[in-house]
């Protein structure tokens, strides 16, 4: 009907539904997405994908989804001689069972949790883990207490297995633009589409497993801390102002 009046049509994939959850075949997304005269994905990886199972219409990167709020993040500077990783998420043992993995493997750091689901019995050492429940998006950007934003997905701690943890191949995670909206550099997997992002603009670090952080956040001064800090900043603003849309 669009076509129909002389409009054009632009779409901006949200999730790739025969990937995610298999609810579609490829062919029956390529024909809904090729109603599209331009689609917009997330990023070069899921642009390539696509392209790959023969997807034709014009396609461009978005980059980051925006995160549009008014909260202010704390300013923040490091005192701390031990680094604190937020991850934010449902935090079910189905859902990310990479969570309870990490019980024997917590050395050096600790990790501060957000999100409802925690199963706190599954666990032979609770106190490497700081729970704070769920808390709303705007407030969490005024209150998040921690030093890293964790981008990780799936069953293990090894790597992101799994059919979550496959498509951070190809997905923006909406959790990723949440931590840059708090300031919090990121550690993320370095197969993930975002992993060149991140390294590109000194916002973190890319990792091969989680156990490589027992080695690698010692190892960080409270300089290299603040350089990534400083670049969340600039990130932070334009995505709370819609500057990857537009």
């Amino acid at each position: 009907m669009a076509h129909l009046k002389g409009a054009k049509v632009i779409t901006l994939v949200h999730d790739l539904g025969a990937f995610r959850r298999k609810k579609l075949t490829v062919e029956q997304e390529n024909i809904r997405l090729g109603h599209s005269d331009l689609v917009i994905v997330h990023n070069p990886g899921m642009n390539k994908w696509l392209k790959d199972n023969h997807f034709r219409k014009p396609l461009v990167n978005l980059g980051l989804f925006d995160y549009l709020s008014d909260s202010q993040p704390m300013e923040k500077s490091f005192t701390s001689e031990t680094y604190s990783v937020v991850y934010a998420s449902n935090l079910t043992w189905k859902k990310n069972r990479f969570i309870y993995e990490l019980d024997g493997v917590i050395k050096g750091w600790n990790i501060c949790l957000y999100g409802n689901g925690f199963e706190n019995e599954k666990l032979s050492f609770p106190e490497k883990y700081e729970h704070r429940g769920f808390i709303l998006p705007d407030d969490l950007i005024a209150t998040v207490e921690g030093d890293f934003g964790l981008v990780w997905d799936g069953e293990s701690c090894k790597e992101c297995a799994g059919a979550f943890g496959e498509y951070l191949k190809y997905n923006n995670p909406h959790k990723t633009s949440l931590y840059l909206r708090c300031r919090l550099p990121l550690i993320i997997w370095r197969k993930a589409a975002l992993a060149s992002f991140v390294e590109e603009n000194n916002i973190g670090i890319c990792v091969d497993s989680l156990e490589d952080l027992n080695e690698i956040l010692p190892a960080i001064t409270a300089e290299q801390y603040k350089e990534m800090r400083e670049n969340t900043k600039a990130i932070s603003e334009k995505l709370a102002n819609g500057g990857f849309i537009i």
